[in-house]
């Protein structure tokens, strides 16, 4: 019909917007099944592309191309208004829009459920001796070749809802601290006050200088004012200082914070409020993403934290862009239960990074990967050894290859 009006701009650039279902049929008479509006096909093009069997469109292209995806739903999915009661799925096109890869993803995302890992694990379904251990073992996990599985595994949880995020949750911010004497005073300086409560807890290791004696006056000149403990490890290494923390620590979320500060502790709250609002349950930093400082990382090491990016995310089944990163950010209740289990990886890592990454996976915690800018190191110099610490990691990553993947 015809709508009578003065100027019909306004009504024309709104007509635009809608897509061309709603001009030619009431929406409000669907489904009332509740979908998240981000899942709608214009929302998803604001993210840069839609993927649907052989199709692609590209936001890039234009009103013309979405007006006609939008009508190549409307001809091939004629059910949006009828009941199928022959059908596991009641509306054929509110699946679709729920935007996910899979049946069995399309009906978690509509239930309310965030899928985090998917492998499968069967090439050969036949019983034969050797060769089945061989094809669904070792042959089934390796890259490219377990997409040819005959059997997939999705794993999910229920999407949590986080009311009054802000101060729900106490904090604990490790800083493990060897030769840094001259970071520990701003170390203080810059942790934010984040959730209910925020200890910082520094973790001196056999330094050379006098990080030691500098932590105790800090904690002396701010005691009333940061809630500071202070500890000397036992053993050798930033892994031992975690867990020497860890075990310590009050707060309800656990951080770390590298003592070089090469990681700014002004980006700590971006950790908190991605683990308080349910975002993930294991956040990862990642320092690949913004541009660093000139200084910031050698050329040898960006390399070879690429490598072994690409070689964790394989083995744990989930994108990890960064694993050497210090700053990693987990709930206290998910790191004792990890540390129960840690016999099951070994206590070998030195670095602290790893254990409690095989350990996310192994509890089935959703990994989420946060960048944040990696900045020069402005004082002391770094306890990496590039050569030394590679064939460490290599070593690591095959002992966990055979732990996950081939065991």
């Amino acid at each position: 019909g015809c709508v009578d009006v003065a100027n019909p701009v306004g009504n024309v650039f709104t007509l635009k917007k809608k897509g061309i279902l709603n001009l030619v049929t009431d929406v409000s008479t669907l489904s009332e099944k509740r979908i998240n509006t981000a899942a709608y096909i214009q929302s998803r093009l604001q993210k840069g592309m839609v993927s649907r069997g052989n199709m692609a469109i590209d936001e890039r292209d234009g009103l013309t191309d979405r007006f006609l995806f939008q009508e190549f739903l409307l001809r091939n999915l004629g059910h949006f208004g009828q009941t199928k009661e022959q059908t596991a799925l009641s509306y054929q096109l509110e699946y679709l829009l729920a935007g996910a890869d899979s049946d069995v993803e399309n009906l978690l995302f509509l239930s309310g459920f965030d899928v985090y890992r998917r492998n499968g694990a069967m090439l050969l379904p036949l019983r034969i001796p050797l060769l089945s251990w061989l094809m669904n073992r070792i042959v089934a996990h390796l890259p490219l070749i377990g997409s040819l599985s005959l059997n997939r595994y999705i794993f999910a949880r229920p999407v949590p809802d986080e009311p009054d995020w802000q101060r729900r949750y106490s904090v604990t911010v490790v800083v493990p601290a060897r030769n840094e004497s001259g970071n520990i005073r701003t170390a203080v300086e810059r942790i934010p006050d984040m959730g209910s409560h925020t200890e910082i807890i520094f973790v001196e290791g056999n330094s050379t200088d006098d990080t030691w004696q500098t932590i105790q006056a800090v904690r002396d000149e701010y005691a009333g004012r940061r809630d500071i403990r202070i500890m000397q490890q036992d053993g050798r290494g930033k892994g031992d200082a975690v867990r020497k923390a860890y075990a310590a620590a009050s707060g309800d979320i656990l951080m770390i914070l590298d003592a070089d500060l090469t990681v700014p502790p002004e980006d700590l709250p971006k950790f908190y409020k991605a683990i308080a609002t349910g975002k993930g349950e294991f956040i990862n930093g990642v320092r690949l993403v913004y541009p660093m400082e000139d200084r910031a990382m050698r050329g040898l090491n960006i390399i070879g934290n690429h490598f072994f990016s690409r070689l964790f995310s394989w083995i744990l089944e989930s994108p990890v862009k960064d694993t050497l990163c210090g700053t990693k950010v987990m709930f206290r209740r998910d790191y004792l239960k990890l540390a129960e289990g840690r016999k099951f990886f070994g206590d070998f890592d030195p670095f602290g990074d790893f254990d409690l990454l095989f350990g996310a996976f192994k509890l089935n915690l959703k990994i989420v990967d946060l960048p944040i800018r990696y900045r020069e190191r402005h004082y002391g110099t770094t306890n990496i050894s590039r050569f030394r610490h590679g064939l460490l990691l290599l070593k690591m990553s095959a002992f966990a290859a055979s732990k996950i993947r081939f065991r």
